[in-house]
């Protein structure tokens, strides 16, 4: 199956680890659950994984601020793939980049 993107004008920066997007705002838990679950394959706790509702708000803004802090360029690939290695059924992928910015276009976020 062949997919075309038309992904024009990307501004990067230079973040803390390396660059990043320039993004018109950061991302929401779910734009970020989506990244995680659903481009790079990782299944994702839920709300049923904790006992405790303070656990599962820690994990929830993890989730957030690990991807909005990647995209921007203040954590670099290793970290992502230290913190959910385990979980990924490939590596992060080059080629996932593409499918990233094309989401991030669509929600107007770059």
């Amino acid at each position: 199956m062949e997919s075309y993107y038309n992904l024009g004008i990307v501004k990067m920066t230079t973040g803390e680890s390396g660059r990043g997007l320039i993004l018109k705002r950061e991302l929401s838990l779910d734009e970020c659950k989506y990244i995680l679950s659903e481009i790079f394959g990782i299944k994702l706790y839920t709300r049923e994984d904790f006992d405790d509702e303070e656990e599962y708000q820690e994990q929830m803004d993890k989730y957030k601020d690990t991807i909005n802090a990647w995209l921007k360029g203040d954590r670099d690939d290793q970290y992502i793939l230290d913190s959910y290695m385990s979980y990924l059924e490939n590596s992060l992928g080059i080629m996932n980049m593409v499918l990233i910015i094309d989401y991030l276009k669509k929600l107007s976020v770059i």
